[in-house]
């Protein structure tokens, strides 16, 4: 048996044993129960769509399509109509490197809870690149910025903001 399969059973034990002593009623009756817990289960509110903020589900309105030999995305008409314009977006940083002050990083459409945890796909990512470098913030941001839908970008993200900045609403 490998750790990882000990600690994984343990913790689900330690979750059951938790759900069990919750569910114990006046009755003294238990019920265990030994589930893993629903997917979204730890997201917080999702963000207010805000006036003249380019909303996180037009972004979403991109399908996957087979070229060839690679899956490339394929924009709708309100995201391809954004495509190189000035938006406003608003989102979570995630770090892709170390430091106080970030120029380059994600924007995440939900906050970053587990390091090793993706919690959306690619559409729910903007590659950042900022004109000045700005301190990382754990609450959500609005930047500025022109928005570059990406057809075939072979890091697998579907869009990048540049010449970035932060933004009030």
């Amino acid at each position: 048996m490998n750790f990882f399969f000990l600690l994984l059973s343990c913790l689900l034990w330690l979750g059951s044993a938790g759900n069990s002593l919750a569910q114990t009623g006046s009755s003294g009756t238990n019920t265990p129960s030994l589930s893993l817990p629903v997917p979204g289960q730890f997201l917080v509110k999702p963000l207010p769509e805000l006036p003249g903020v380019v909303s996180w589900k037009t972004l979403a309105q991109v399908k996957v399509i087979k070229r060839g030999e690679r899956l490339t995305p394929q924009f709708g008409p309100e995201v391809s109509a954004l495509h190189n314009t000035q938006v406003k977006v608003q989102g979570y940083m995630l770090a892709i490197e170390t430091g106080e002050r970030h120029s380059r990083f994600l924007l995440s459409l939900n906050p970053p809870h587990c390091p090793f945890c993706m919690t959306a796909g690619a559409e729910a990512f903007i590659e950042v690149k900022m004109k000045n470098p700005i301190r990382f913030s754990h609450e959500p941001i609005i930047l500025s910025g022109k928005l570059h839908a990406l057809p075939d970008e072979p890091t697998g993200l579907y869009y990048r903001l540049t010449e970035a900045g932060l933004s009030g609403r």
